[in-house]
């Protein structure tokens, strides 16, 4: 994908990296194909927390919000609900505001090294994908395991 200077001027500045460093492999695609067509959760039974997190940062490049909230963790707890009251709170500026070029650039930065990212199961139903950021930092997103022990988003990126 090519982005015109034009395109940025007075949009975004001082990002690194414009080229995700991760992508579905096919099996994810077909999952998430399947998944679009009903948004039944158990078709996420078998995919990795990792997986599930690139879908979900896919769907916020492409402004598919319906999908982006499908897959945002079903668990209602005081973490949960701080991280939806700020989604909801910023939706009209993700909408309105960020184009998917946008989305693109500020995910291929702040997600860089996804694709090396590990699970870390820390209870029964929380865990962190981590990886290591361009910059060298530890970067964790937190998941929530639903009550069909599917595995859930319960981040979400902030607005700049």
């Amino acid at each position: 994908m090519k982005i015109n200077e034009e395109q940025l001027v007075g949009k975004v500045v001082g990002f690194q990296n414009f080229e995700l460093t991760f992508e579905l492999t096919e099996q994810e695609q077909q999952v998430i194909d399947a998944f679009k067509t009903d948004y039944n959760v158990e078709k996420l039974k078998n995919m990795t927390p990792q997986a599930i997190t690139k879908i979900f940062l896919l769907s916020d490049i492409e402004k598919d919000f319906e999908t982006y909230e499908a897959l945002f963790t079903t668990n209602i707890n005081k973490e949960t609900e701080s991280v939806r009251r700020y989604y909801e709170e910023t939706k009209t500026v993700r909408q309105k505001l960020f184009t998917e070029e946008i989305n693109r650039l500020i995910i291929a930065n702040l997600f860089a090294g996804l694709e090396n990212a590990e699970f870390e199961q820390q209870t029964d139903t929380v865990g962190v994908v981590k990886f290591i950021s361009i910059e060298g930092t530890q970067t964790e997103l937190s998941m929530e395991k639903n009550a069909q022990g599917i595995w859930q988003p319960a981040f979400s990126r902030g607005i700049y």
